[in-house]
């Protein structure tokens, strides 16, 4: 039996899926967030922190334990199994250098589609729209003071200016791709300098916007990218 393409993209999508739970809960382990003999979260919290569903989190648990990472105890949870120092430093190397990897090709997926975007919706923009967005970097400047978390807000600016584009399928696949493209916006990757820098290349933005001038737009969006990969990755 042939299967429609659809089901074939969505079970490689779940896939896809698993595996990443996979590797980040592999991270955690091997950078000592969870100690050898802590009780890893249930399924559910698992599934909700990663936004993933919970037959998902199962499968990815269920690979880390044949790896050994990972050990359920009938009735009792799952628990991370003890580890020499060796296998320790191997396992991190492995998580850090997957996580990397997966970092620079959400980046190299950003830089590709969002400069776009940004030309596309300085085009477009209305002045509701433009003040919609200032609104929103007023609240991240807010929580960036106040040293709380504002990837959240940081992630809405970015859906924003694709929603301003007018254009559908953009806004479906930026969507579909939102928990992908907001790994790159994890809490601990975001350091106060650059939570600084990205109002200040939001505040940018929106003036290309306001001025209506689409490769002001581009550029800037494309140079906050960079200046992205530069904090997280370091000079090249």
């Amino acid at each position: 039996m042939v299967l429609p393409i659809g089901e074939i993209q969505e079970k490689t999508l779940a896939k896809l899926r698993y595996q990443e739970v996979a590797e980040r809960l592999q991270a955690l382990v091997a950078s000592g967030q969870l100690q050898p003999g802590d009780k890893i979260p249930p399924e559910r919290t698992l599934a909700k922190t990663f936004r993933v569903s919970r037959n998902c989190v199962r499968e990815a648990v269920r690979a880390l334990a044949e790896k050994g990472v990972l050990e359920s105890r009938q009735g009792n949870g799952t628990y991370v199994c003890a580890s020499d120092a060796a296998q320790l430093a191997a396992d991190f190397a492995e998580a850090f250098g997957a996580q990397r990897g997966r970092l620079r090709d959400i980046m190299e997926l950003r830089r590709v589609v969002e400069p776009g975007i940004a030309a596309l919706a300085a085009a477009r923009a209305t002045l509701d729209d433009v003040n919609a967005l200032k609104v929103l970097v007023f609240d991240q400047q807010r929580l960036a003071a106040q040293n709380e978390d504002d990837a959240h807000l940081d992630a809405e600016f970015h859906l924003t200016l694709a929603r301003i584009t007018g254009n559908k399928p953009l806004m479906s696949m930026i969507t579909a791709l939102h928990d992908t493209l907001s790994e790159s916006r994890s809490d601990y990757l975001r350091t106060s300098r650059r939570k600084s820098c990205s109002t200040a290349f939001h505040l940018r933005i929106i003036d290309a916007l306001e001025a209506r001038d689409a490769q002001a737009a581009r550029h800037a969006m494309d140079e906050h990218l960079q200046t992205i990969e530069a904090d997280l990755f370091g000079p090249e």
